[in-house]
C-alpha cells in the first residue's frame, strides 16, 4: 500500500520580457540540453507555471518541435500570454468556464494553457465532435462561450457564442492579465469515461489538483528536459493531452509530425525529429504490430505508454520484442487520470500486470460491502487521493463509477498481489454470474489470446432462462481453427466452469475511440 510522502516546493524566478518572433519559430532545431533533475511541482502553484519558469531559464530550448519549424519555449510562454489577453478581450473571465474544440496543432497547447494563465476553467471538446453531444456538456459545465482552433468556423448550434481562433489573437499587445489563479481554483471540467444518458458526466479538477496528477505520474515515468513526446492523438483526447502538458510542464518538448502514412514513416520521423516516448492506444499499438517491417525492433529505446484496454498479455509480450522493450502499461481514467502504471520491469516478469499507484495514491480492494480483502482475492477496486474531485457535477445513482467516502471507484474488478501490484479482471457490470459462480471475462480473454490463431478477442455476457447469463467469447482469427480446439484449448486451462459456453468468429471487434473493447456494440452484433 502506498504512503504518502511531502511535495518538494520548487518556485522558479518570473519570466523576464524579450524579443519575440510572432511565429514562435527558432532558427534551427536546438539540441536539447543535458538532463537535469525532474522538478517536482510546486502545489501552491497554478498548473502552468512551470512553463514561466521553463522560459526564463531556458528561452531557447524547444518546447514544439515539428517538421517544419521549431517553436522555443520563449515564443511559446509569450504566444501564451497574447492569447490569454485575447480571451479577456473576447469576453473570458477568470472563474467562468469556458469550452475549447481543440486538434492538434501547437496552437493548441499554446489556448490551453493560456486558459489555466487566466484562471478559466476549461471544458475540452473535440473540434469534430458532433453538437449533439458538445452541446449538453456545454449546458452541463455553465461555459459561456466556445473557443475553436478548427479552420472552419465553430457550429452555430452549440448554444452559447463561438469563436475561432486565427493570428489576430497573436498579434496584440500584452496587457492587463490578473494575477494567476490559486491551487484551489478549478483548473479542468473533466469528462467520464462513460456516460450517461449519452452524456459524459463532469467533475471539477483544482490546479493542485492537475500538479499533483503530474508529479504522481513523474514517480512512474520519470520525464525531463531531453524527452520529447510524439503527438499522434488530438489534444482533445486526455490521452494525448495530458501527456503533451506533463512533457512541457517537465521541461521537455513535444513532436507534432505530419499524419503519419505508415510504420515506417513513424520510425523515420521518430529519429529525425528525436522523439523519446509516446502514448499510444491498445488499437494503435495492435496495428503497429500487424504491419511486416522486417527484423529488429520498429521503435528501439522508445519508451511507449499504452493503455489496459484491449492488450492481452501475450499482445504486450509482442509489442516488447517487435516495438519497444520500453512499453509501459497505464490504467487510467478521465476523471482523475493515471491510476497504476506498469514499468518494463514489472512487464516483463508479469506481462499481465497493471502495476502500482504513485506514492500519494492510496489503492484498496474491497468486497461489494466495502470490506478491505486480502491480497490475492478479487473484489471491487477503489482509490483515494487528497486532491481527488469531491464528486460528478451530475451524480447518477447506482453508477459503477462513482466519488464516495472520499474513495473513487472507477467501476472495476481486480486484486492486488503481495507485492502491491494490481491485476485487473474486468468491469463490475461485465462481471458474469453463472449460476452464482463468478466468471471474469479478463480470465477467458487472456487464455485464449494465448492461442496462436486468436488474433482478437472479447467475452460478454448473453442471458440464459436456467443460469441467469453466459460468457460469449467473440474471437477475430489470424489463422484457421475450430470453434471445438479453441474450446477445449479454453477447457484445459481454465476448466469447464470459467469457459465460454459459446464461441463466436468476427471479422473485427468494435471498439471505443481509445481502442478499448465496445461491450454494449459487440452484445448488439450478438443479438442481431
Amino acid at each position: 500500500m502506498a504512503n504518502a510522502t511531502q511535495t518538494t516546493s520548487c518556485r522558479g524566478p518570473k519570466a523576464q520580457p524579450g524579443k519575440y518572433d510572432r511565429r514562435g519559430r527558432a532558427r534551427s532545431l536546438i539540441a536539447p540540453p543535458n538532463a537535469l533533475p525532474a522538478m517536482s511541482i510546486d502545489p501552491q502553484s497554478w498548473y502552468g507555471e512551470a512553463i514561466v519558469r521553463n522560459a526564463a531559464r531556458h528561452p531557447d530550448r524547444p518546447a514544439i518541435v515539428s517538421a517544419s519549424h521549431t517553436v522555443s519555449f520563449r515564443g511559446f510562454q509569450r504566444s501564451i500570454e497574447q492569447i490569454a489577453t485575447s480571451m479577456l478581450a473576447h469576453g473570458c473571465r477568470p472563474g467562468e468556464p469556458v469550452a475549447l474544440g481543440l486538434g492538434r496543432q501547437p496552437i493548441d497547447l499554446v489556448l490551453l494553457f493560456a486558459a489555466h494563465r487566466l484562471g478559466v476553467p476549461v471544458l475540452v471538446i473535440g473540434n469534430d465532435e458532433p453538437p449533439d453531444l458538445t452541446r449538453p456538456m456545454i449546458a452541463a459545465a455553465g461555459a459561456a462561450r466556445v473557443l475553436s482552433t478548427a479552420a472552419a468556423p465553430p457550429p452555430r448550434r452549440l448554444g452559447v457564442p463561438a469563436f475561432r481562433i486565427d493570428e489576430s489573437w497573436l498579434r496584440v499587445a500584452v496587457r492587463g492579465l490578473p494575477p494567476p489563479p490559486g491551487p484551489r481554483d478549478v483548473c479542468y471540467l473533466l469528462r467520464s469515461s462513460g456516460t450517461t444518458q449519452g452524456v459524459p458526466k463532469l467533475v471539477e479538477m483544482t490546479h493542485a489538483g492537475q500538479s499533483a496528477r503530474h508529479a504522481g505520474t513523474q514517480t512512474r515515468l520519470v520525464l525531463g528536459p531531453a524527452d520529447r513526446f510524439l503527438a499522434i492523438f488530438s489534444f482533445h483526447l486526455g490521452y494525448g493531452r495530458g501527456a503533451a502538458q506533463r512533457s512541457l510542464m517537465s521541461g521537455g518538448g513535444v513532436v507534432i509530425p505530419p499524419p503519419l502514412q505508415s510504420p515506417a514513416h513513424m520510425a523515420e520521423l521518430v529519429r529525425q525529429l528525436g522523439a523519446t516516448w509516446a502514448a499510444l492506444t491498445p488499437a494503435y499499438l495492435l496495428g503497429l504490430m500487424a504491419a511486416d517491417w522486417g527484423p529488429g525492433r520498429l521503435l528501439p529505446g522508445l519508451r511507449i505508454v499504452v493503455g489496459t484496454g484491449t492488450l492481452s498479455p501475450a499482445a504486450r509480450r509482442a509489442a516488447m520484442a517487435r516495438l519497444s522493450s520500453e512499453i509501459h502499461v497505464m490504467y487510467g481514467v478521465n476523471e482523475v487520470g493515471v491510476l497504476t502504471l506498469a514499468t518494463p520491469d514489472e512487464l516483463r516478469a508479469n506481462p499481465e500486470t497493471a502495476g502500482r499507484p504513485d506514492p500519494q495514491t492510496e489503492l484498496r480492494v474491497v468486497d461489494e460491502h466495502d470490506r478491505p480483502l486480502p491480497p490475492g482475492a478479487i473484489g471491487i477496486v477503489r482509490f483515494r487521493h487528497a486532491l481527488y474531485p469531491s464528486g460528478y457535477l451530475r451524480a447518477t445513482p447506482d453508477a459503477t463509477s462513482r466519488f464516495e467516502g472520499g474513495w473513487f471507484y472507477p467501476g472495476d474488478v481486480g486484486l492486488i498481489d503481495a507485492s502491491g501490484q494490481l491485476f485487473l479482471k474486468g468491469r463490475v457490470d461485465d462481471l458474469i454470474n453463472v449460476s452464482g459462480a463468478k466468471v471474469y471475462p479478463a480470465d477467458i480473454e487472456n487464455c485464449l489470446s494465448l492461442h496462436p490463431a486468436v488474433s482478437e478477442v472479447a467475452v460478454v455476457a448473453v442471458p440464459h432462462p436456467h443460469t441467469g447469463t453466459l460468457p460469449v467469447a467473440c474471437v477475430v482469427l489470424g489463422q484457421p481453427a475450430t470453434l471445438g480446439e479453441l474450446a477445449r484449448f479454453c477447457q484445459r486451462r481454465l476448466g469447464a466452469e470459467r469457459s465460454p459456453r459459446r464461441i463466436v468468429v468476427m471479422p473485427d471487434l468494435p471498439k471505443t475511440e481509445l481502442g478499448k473493447f465496445d461491450r454494449r456494440a459487440l452484445r448488439e452484433r450478438l443479438r442481431d
